[in-house]
């Protein structure tokens, strides 16, 4: 006896192709940015006090002197992991008592203490406000975490990591082009 292959009809093969487009759609729903960010440039981002270069694929908020930049998941499968960026000119009261580098070292020294991060590498590089010196570490818990702070003393800007260790070369690529504005002047 012969096995007699499987037909369908068009209504079977129609109503499968659209389970199976949206099965596609809920589980890429969280890299939709991204996959629609492939058609974006990389763009400047700017406030009233700092700007800096965003790359394409990264959602972005701003504030008065602050920008946030983060990077979802691609997938539903991975939908907790979130990579974010932020850039942040320091407050004009630490700015004016000159925040050092040993501060700044201290304090994130202790904050990355109290995360579960260990062993801070030092990385310093050059980028348009100047020098710019970070301290990076990564989880004692997942070999893909990690977190980053970045200090550029010549403008007091602050920039911070936390995320997959595979963007982190995007975050030092934003920290070279990081530049604060000087202030408007006062309207009367």
């Amino acid at each position: 006896m012969m096995a007699l292959p499987l037909q369908a009809t068009r209504a079977q093969v129609r109503t499968l192709s659209a389970l199976i487009l949206l099965l596609i759609i809920l589980v890429f729903w969280p890299g939709r940015h991204q996959l629609l960010a492939i058609l974006t440039p990389e763009r400047a981002v700017s406030t009233g006090r700092l700007e800096v270069m965003i790359p394409r694929g990264w959602q972005v908020r701003t504030g008065e002197t602050e920008i946030d930049a983060w990077r979802t998941a691609l997938s539903v499968f991975s939908a907790g992991q979130v990579t974010s960026i932020r850039v942040t000119t320091v407050k004009e009261r630490l700015a004016g008592e000159n925040l050092a580098e040993y501060e700044w070292r201290e304090l994130t020294e202790v904050v990355f203490g109290e995360r579960g991060y260990a062993q801070s590498v030092e990385r310093t590089f050059v980028g348009r406000s100047g020098r710019v010196l970070c301290l990076e570490a990564s989880s004692q818990r997942s070999s893909h975490t990690t977190v980053s702070s970045c200090f550029i003393a010549d403008d007091s800007l602050l920039g911070v990591f936390d995320g997959n260790i595979e963007h982190l070369p995007t975050f030092y690529d934003v920290m070279k082009t990081c530049i604060k504005r000087s202030a408007s002047p006062a309207v009367p």
